[in-house]
């Protein structure tokens, strides 16, 4: 039976998702029931008095061609080991229902395969760059600003994402709950400031054990990325850091290596109602998102 999901049900999930974690990703798991579970998101799967798979749906805002587009945001699905047709079913059931509620559905997975079936596609994608200190001789961190105001943030990550499409709108709300996930992280954030100490940049991260992991870096112009980066390297003298597709970082740290992950999965659910609305003639999602040329952007977690 397929059913909206209770609080009485977080351990039953709970025990779900740790059946599937390995050694060392125990703090993933964790964090996602400390700061991203939401029993009245989810939706199970009950045979016979069990909960055998479970996924969370959340709702967001996106940003496309000026647009404030509501979207369904599927993210934390697990099964039982045993039995993969109940997540199947789950997921199934889902679509269908979002299909019918809203214009995008979008799939935070690690495991993209799983909503290929359902018409799904790999559009949001990102590079993970490995940046050493030799790569970025002989520069400065001036600038760089530990103060900041909640509304600096929101305004420059406004001004960055004019360059982009589909991405999340954050409004103060958002920005408060995601401060409090960055102290939980135990992550660290400072601005960058011209000389009229407007903030044209700013950039989250965590200290590892090898390593600086830059989750988020917004930037207005170059001199901006290139500082913040620098001041990174005060602390480790390897950046592992985060940016979309479409950011470029080899254009100025030439010897930087990149990875190319999937971020999310993407599905327009209506193409004729997508095309009317937009004045396109797409024929599948990653035609539709990508049309106007501006570059996706996505940066979530859930």
């Amino acid at each position: 039976m397929i059913r909206e999901g209770y609080l009485s049900d977080r351990q039953a999930i709970y025990d779900l998702h740790s059946s599937h974690v390995n050694l060392g990703e125990y703090d993933r798991m964790e964090i996602y029931f400390a700061r991203y579970f939401n029993a009245e998101n989810i939706v199970v799967n009950e045979v016979n008095g069990h909960v055998v798979a479970s996924s969370q749906i959340n709702y967001h805002t996106l940003i496309f061609n000026g647009y404030r587009i509501a979207a369904g945001v599927i993210t934390a699905t697990i099964c039982d080991r045993n039995n993969r047709s109940y997540l199947d079913a789950l997921l199934k059931d889902i679509d269908d229902e979002l299909e019918h509620k809203m214009l995008i559905s979008l799939a935070i997975t690690e495991k993209p395969d799983d909503f290929v079936s359902l018409g799904f596609e790999p559009v949001y994608k990102r590079r993970r760059y490995e940046i050493s200190r030799n790569d970025m001789v002989n520069r400065s961190s001036d600038g760089v600003d530990t103060s900041f105001t909640a509304g600096e943030i929101a305004g420059t990550y406004k001004k960055f994402m004019g360059s982009f499409n589909g991405y999340y709108e954050r409004d103060m709300i958002y920005w408060t709950n995601r401060f409090e996930t960055f102290k939980y992280l135990k992550y660290s954030m400072v601005v960058y400031r011209n000389r009229e100490k407007a903030v044209e940049g700013y950039m989250v991260f965590g200290i590892n054990n090898n390593d600086i992991y830059i989750d988020e870096i917004v930037y207005l112009n170059g001199t901006a990325l290139i500082r913040m980066l620098c001041y990174a390297f005060k602390f480790k003298d390897k950046i592992t850091v985060m940016v979309s597709e479409y950011e470029d970082l080899n254009r100025i740290i030439p010897k930087a290596q990149y990875k190319l992950e999937t971020v999310a999965m993407a599905k327009v659910n209506n193409l004729t109602l997508f095309n009317n609305l937009f004045s396109a003639n797409s024929g599948n999602t990653r035609e539709a998102l990508s049309f106007r040329g501006k570059p996706l952007y996505l940066n979530e977690d859930s």
